[in-house]
């Protein structure tokens, strides 16, 4: 099964996400996102970082790929380190 292919039909969110997004953000010193390039086209993580940001939350990313979506984690070389989401784009 093409997982990407599925995601674009099927949102693999619940009614509950964002509810679960942001008690988990609620407190913590680092939110990091990391999704990989399988996201590009899809519409969740432009509504996860307006959630984000409407929390206050500046996310953080290790890099991103050559498509300028933050790289997923099984992807990162070990001397990766989190970086402000924003210095990243510039």
């Amino acid at each position: 099964m093409d997982i990407t292919r599925s995601m674009r039909r099927w949102p693999c969110i619940g009614d509950d996400n964002d509810r679960h997004i942001t008690e988990a953000v609620n407190g913590a010193g680092a939110v990091c996102v990391a999704w990989g390039d399988k996201a590009a086209g899809l519409a969740r993580p432009d509504e996860v970082l307006s959630l984000l940001k409407s929390l206050g939350v500046a996310p953080t990313a290790h890099e991103l790929t050559d498509r300028g979506i933050p790289r997923h984690p099984l992807m990162l070389r070990v001397e990766c380190r989190l970086q402000p989401l924003g210095q990243l784009f510039q």
